[in-house]
Formats: structure tokens, C-alpha cells, sequence
């Protein structure tokens, strides 16, 4: 077995866009139970779970620090567990205002409209301070996150931190739907979730708390362990 941890970023579950999120995708990373799928206009039900088997795999989220295995000699899972409550309890909570559903890359997501500097301090400090535990990336693991073609800068972050796109590399994304090479397609899938996605989902998200989430070996979907508030 290959266990696998990520720190990750999951909207409270009293907000509209956690229910959203999880019923897209179709699967509860919390209880680890499918859920039904919304219909969306011009997408047959089956293809809408084609497009998000990936995302549906790991769970409603956005990254703060992605999978890794923890490394020998660090006190194990447990102790990564004990430093993600440190971590969240010497931070404080904020809001992120305005949200939209947008494309980025070949897949679709909920990304903020203006980032606050805090966000990015948060996933920055992620990846800075759980980095201890982080065993280095497998060769399997380095090729998959090569795969779309990197930049210099981006290859450097891989070498050093074990995933591109951290940093100045870093967006932060709730992921809705996996790659979708189609434009044509990618346009329908886009437009259809913005029409049935209420308004509600889009505003005020509180973030404070973030999520372990594990994967106890490779072929097995994550799921949320712990979620650690902000402030203790």
C-alpha cells in the first residue's frame, strides 16, 4: 500500500457551493458516499461522469499542497495531522468575496475574481510548512505532472517542491470537471454549469479551516480525515 496525504481547501459545509461542488462531481469526500449528478443542458448524464471521474476521485477541493507521501522519520501521518492543527490554529479566518466559474486550461472551475494577498500567503505557507513531511516524488509521479508541458520556472518548482504550480505558479481553483480537449465542448460544459449554479454559491466564501485529505493506496479515491479550523 501507498498511502498518499494532501492538504487541501473545502468551502464550510453550511455554504451553498460545498453541496454544489459535491453533487457535480457526484461523490461525498466526506461520508464517502456517491451522490446524483445535476442534468446539465446538452451533456448526456454519462458523459458528465466521464468528465469528472478525475476530480470526482479526489474530492470537492481546492489545493493547498498536493499529494504526497510522508516521509520516513517524521512521526508518520499522525504528526501530520498534529501539525496541520498548529498551523490552523495560529491562523485567522477571512472571506473571499467574489467568485465565478471559468475555464482554466482544459478543465473548468470556481476560482476567485480578485485573490486576496492572503490566499496566497495561505498556499504558500502550505507548501513552505508541510514540506518536512513530503517524501520525494516518484519518477510515475514527475511524469504525470510533466505531462502538459512546463515552463523553466515551473520545472524548477517541480525539482524543489514536487508540483509545478506553486508560488507565483499558484491559482487557486475549486475543480469542477477534468480536461476537456473539445473548446466546443468545453464552451456547452462551461455554460451549462453556470446556468444551473445559484448565485449564492458564488459570493462569500468563508476560508477558515483547511482539510487533510488521504488516499490509503493508489487506486483508491482520497477522502477527508480531518478538516482543522483557523484559530484553534
Amino acid at each position: 500500500m501507498t498511502a498518499r496525504y494532501a492538504i487541501y481547501f473545502v468551502p464550510p459545509e453550511d455554504h451553498p457551493v460545498y453541496a454544489f461542488g459535491q453533487h457535480l462531481l457526484g461523490r461525498d469526500a466526506h461520508l464517502c458516499g456517491p451522490l446524483a449528478q445535476p442534468a446539465l443542458a446538452g451533456i448526456a448524464p454519462v458523459r458528465l461522469e466521464e468528465i469528472t471521474a478525475e476530480p470526482r476521485d479526489y474530492g470537492f477541493h481546492a489545493t493547498l499542497k498536493p499529494p504526497f507521501c510522508v516521509k520516513d522519520g517524521t512521526g508518520g501521518p499522525e504528526a501530520l495531522h498534529d501539525a496541520a492543527a498548529g498551523f490552523a490554529a495560529r491562523r485567522t479566518p477571512f472571506t473571499v468575496r467574489h467568485w465565478k466559474i471559468r475555464a482554466l486550461d482544459r478543465f473548468i472551475a470556481i476560482m476567485p475574481v480578485d485573490a486576496p494577498k492572503t490566499l496566497q500567503i495561505l498556499a504558500d505557507d502550505c507548501v513552505r510548512d508541510f514540506e518536512p513531511f513530503r517524501a520525494p516524488a516518484t519518477e510515475d509521479e514527475r511524469a504525470k505532472r510533466r505531462a502538459p508541458g512546463l515552463t523553466p520556472r515551473q520545472e524548477a518548482f517541480l525539482d524543489d517542491w514536487g508540483y509545478p504550480y506553486v508560488f507565483e505558479e499558484f491559482r487557486l481553483h475549486l475543480t469542477l470537471t477534468g480536461r476537456i480537449e473539445g473548446e466546443t465542448e468545453r464552451k456547452t460544459v462551461l455554460d451549462a454549469i453556470r446556468k444551473i449554479c445559484p448565485p449564492e454559491c458564488l459570493t462569500d466564501i468563508p476560508v477558515n479551516a483547511i482539510s487533510i485529505f488521504g488516499q490509503p493506496d493508489t487506486w483508491m479515491p482520497f477522502h477527508q480525515t480531518k478538516r482543522f479550523p483557523f484559530g484553534g
